[in-house]
């Protein structure tokens, strides 16, 4: 049948027809010339629709009707208690109301206090509120703007507490996110009961309340947090967060009250689109600041001119931040008998057995000039038979990134480091961040087997 026919048979107007089949209430099919037909079943689910609206039930009660979620019983005892309720107060209203007329009350004259105080006692007076709005998108972004603020936060203040960032496996992603999380659990409470918002709900224009539009107490917004943390986001776990989205956006797209909202309302300033651009650009900040941070933390310990104990720390610092667990050097620059290693698995102890040269070291006034790192020998020499290309990197950082107090930024010497690390079998000279570099490295071949070899590394500090 066509919605002609629908309109007939149901009395419902033809837009009513098409909003409770966009709702999902019925589903007629399509004809070959692209029509809808009704079946007689549609017309008699629309007036079972028609009838429950009648009654007050809402939308989303009678979807969860048809669903199967619900029965019949359940939605109507719920309805039969509200009217009830909504009788009792239309009872007393209109008792106060003939109060008044007995009064013979003016406008101009009306005392209300005394009434609403009384309709307020009784539960009789309802608060004046706009019908209930939708914005689960602006709450979803909100929530990420919130959660990139507190990641970004411990971003800044971990790398100072010695937490290698650049090394983190999963484990260290999970404390990252624990961290975060109770962050959120701490600092959410405390602004919703000084503020009434976050960071992120204030740039969505977004505000929470008790449901008689007092700010929270502290310890409200803590329950409510809880809540959000199991029923919301599921403590973040992959998968099950996602889930628990994607429920609890059906259920506030249906009118369902959500668990954590309990005892407060969410409301929207507006829904200007300014806001989603605002904050993309501070999420952006938020994760470039993050970065830079963490980029910027990664460099020597001593800026500047060096003594040879400040080189030496610059390079077990550098050694220690690119999580190398090698021999490191001691006040005086040469190689520790052994060295120790704080990891996952417990200490991990180097013995340095005579495996590097020592390094060389030029002084003026007490000021570190010069670095030599040189090699040779013959067949006899095992412990030398291939130039290490880390120390040698890890020498040119210590000792010429001192300049800029930085490395992973500084494009010229991550360049100069990496072509120094593939010439140890030639040679490489360049000048990067006021220090000269010369490497050299020669050899001798009888039959495929390295008979004699030679090799030095020169850092040398240039006159500016």
């Amino acid at each position: 049948m066509t919605i002609k026919d629908m309109e007939m048979q149901t009395g419902l107007a033809r837009a009513n027809i098409r909003y409770y089949e966009s709702e999902g209430l019925i589903a007629p099919v399509r004809a070959e010339n692209g029509y809808r037909e009704y079946s007689q079943e549609d017309a008699e689910t629309l007036l079972r629709v028609k009838l429950l609206r009648a009654l007050g039930l809402t939308v989303g009660e009678i979807k969860a009707l048809v669903r199967g979620e619900t029965d019949l019983d359940t939605a109507l005892s719920a309805r039969i208690a509200a009217i009830r309720k909504e009788k009792a107060a239309l009872d007393r209203a209109g008792e106060i109301a003939g109060r008044l007329r007995q009064t013979h009350a003016q406008f101009q004259t009306l005392d209300a206090r005394p009434y609403l105080d009384e309709m307020q006692a009784e539960r009789v007076l309802e608060r004046d509120t706009l019908p209930k709005e939708h914005f689960p998108w602006q709450r979803f972004f909100a929530r990420l703007v919130d959660a990139q603020i507190y990641r970004t936060l411990w971003v800044l203040i971990l790398p100072a507490l010695s937490f290698n960032m650049l090394k983190t496996g999963i484990g260290g992603q999970v404390f990252m996110e624990l961290l975060a999380l109770g962050t959120m659990f701490l600092l959410e409470p405390l602004l919703l009961s000084r503020f009434g918002t976050t960071a992120g709900k204030w740039l969505f224009g977004l505000r929470v309340a008790s449901p008689d539009g007092r700010r929270l107490t502290y310890a409200e917004g803590r329950e409510r947090t809880a809540y959000l943390f199991w029923y919301g986001i599921r403590l973040n776990l992959p998968v099950f967060r996602l889930y628990r989205l994607y429920v609890s956006y059906t259920d506030e797209q249906q009118g369902k009250a959500l668990p954590w909202e309990d005892g407060s309302e969410q409301t929207i300033r507006d829904h200007a689109g300014w806001r989603f651009a605002a904050a993309a650009v501070l999420a952006a900040l938020l994760i470039a600041g993050g970065v830079l941070r963490v980029l910027l933390t990664y460099g020597p310990a001593n800026r500047g001119e060096l003594t040879v104990a400040q080189f030496a720390e610059n390079y077990n610092t550098i050694l220690r931040q690119f999580g190398d667990y090698d021999v490191e050097l001691d006040e005086t620059g040469r190689w520790q008998e052994e060295s120790e290693f704080n990891t996952d698995g417990g200490t991990v102890s180097v013995p340095f057995r005579d495996r590097y040269p020592q390094f060389e070291y030029q002084t003026e006034n007490g000021s570190l000039t010069g670095i030599v790192y040189h090699a040779e020998g013959g067949e006899a020499d095992s412990w030398i038979s291939i130039p290490s290309g880390s120390v040698m990197q890890y020498a040119l950082f210590a000792f010429a990134g001192a300049e800029k107090g930085h490395i992973l930024l500084d494009k010229p010497l991550q360049e100069a480091a990496s072509e120094l690390s593939n010439c140890v079998f030639s040679e490489y000279h360049t000048v990067v961040d006021g220090v000269a570099v010369d490497y050299t490295y020669t050899d001798t071949i009888i039959d495929d087997v390295r008979t004699q070899y030679s090799y030095t590394l020169t850092l040398t500090k240039v006159q500016k």
